[in-house]
């Protein structure tokens, strides 16, 4: 059996940041002296203390590229605003959990991009491309989206409270909020 021990820890497959900007590590469950009850295979996110186990070396890491499926920590949204220009070209960018709590985005390219579970409270997408975009459980309070086109958006379980939608495009297959 191969033995792991990268950068000198027992064990250990791999460490990497991810995108949640946090950093997880993989290990060889047994070598590394932990229980193997969950999986041969251990994520470890260093940041947030958080653990799941697998079988495999690919569902490990797997799991590994998406802490956000797993790690409370890495849920919570990172400020990505600073990032962001208007008119930015985001088209099918992952922005999920994102927090572009008042972000300029004017006239933004988001078609296609995944904003799941996005915070967009009091974002400015006026006249934004949204088509096809994913903005499930998206929090859009207060959010100006006049004149942006959200045509086959999925906007399930999105929190449109407040937000401005005059002349938005696609919105006619919607059934009114109360």
């Amino acid at each position: 059996m191969k033995q792991y021990s990268d950068g000198g820890f027992a064990g250990r497959v791999e460490s990497k940041k991810r995108r949640s900007g946090a950093t997880v590590s993989i290990y060889h469950s047994v070598q590394a002296g932990m229980d193997d009850d969950g999986g041969r295979w251990t994520a470890i996110c260093e940041d947030h203390s958080a653990i799941i186990s697998t079988d495999t070396l690919k569902g490990v890491r797997s799991a590994a590229s998406q802490s956000y499926e797993w790690c409370e920590g890495c849920q919570r949204p990172h400020n990505t605003t600073q990032h962001i220009k208007p008119g930015a070209n985001l088209g099918g960018a992952n922005l999920r959990w994102a927090n572009l709590t008042g972000a300029d985005l004017t006239g933004a390219y988001l078609r296609m991009a995944n904003l799941t579970g996005a915070y967009l409270t009091d974002a400015n997408l006026t006249g934004a491309d949204l088509r096809m975009a994913d903005l499930f459980r998206a929090n859009l309070f207060g959010a100006d989206l006049t004149g942006a086109n959200l045509t086959g958006a999925n906007l399930g379980g999105a929190n449109l409270t407040g937000a401005k939608l005059y002349g938005a495009i696609g919105l006619e297959t919607m059934e009114a909020a109360e």
